[in-house]
């Protein structure tokens, strides 16, 4: 097992570079995203997922209950903001990348009309694109790629 490609990739200085760009940029998308969703006194999650058709029923009995409705707001609102800081730091990232991604495939999932997520969509759309850079986050542990990550584990 120890001779596997996987086990002794090494990644270049470049590469890595890349990889702590991308990081990056990716937490400021989802903290901007936190952001614009707090200070919009008219965003509701109820409202940013009810688009789609296949889990339509599933989503409205979630959003018919008052209090978990007014959760899941917050939840996504201020989760958002606080995976762009965990990313952008490089702290965390293994943990708040996954969660990110639990939270884009929801999305993704909330706005699919099977098999199209939007008109200009088929069957993949920038949700699955970003969840799928995340999963490349946690694989590739970027956090230890000019990050708090790589401090914390030395």
């Amino acid at each position: 097992m120890g001779n596997s490609w996987w086990y002794n990739f090494d990644v270049s200085k470049y590469q890595k570079g890349i990889l702590a760009i991308l990081r990056i940029a990716l937490g400021w998308t989802f903290f901007y995203q936190g952001i614009a969703r707090i200070i919009s006194p008219d965003w509701t999650l109820a409202e940013a997922m009810l688009r789609g058709e296949t889990f339509a029923r599933f989503f409205e009995l979630i959003f018919d209950n008052q209090h978990l409705s007014l959760a899941l707001n917050l939840i996504w609102q201020w989760g958002f903001v606080l995976i762009g800081l965990f990313l952008i730091i490089g702290l965390f990232v293994r943990l708040s990348a996954s969660i990110g991604a639990v939270l884009l495939i929801f999305q993704y999932l909330t706005a699919l009309s099977f098999p199209y997520v939007n008109p200009s969509s088929y069957l993949v759309d920038g949700n699955i694109i970003y969840a799928l850079a995340l999963m490349v986050m946690i694989t590739l542990r970027t956090g230890r790629i000019w990050g708090l990550d790589g401090r914390l584990r030395d």
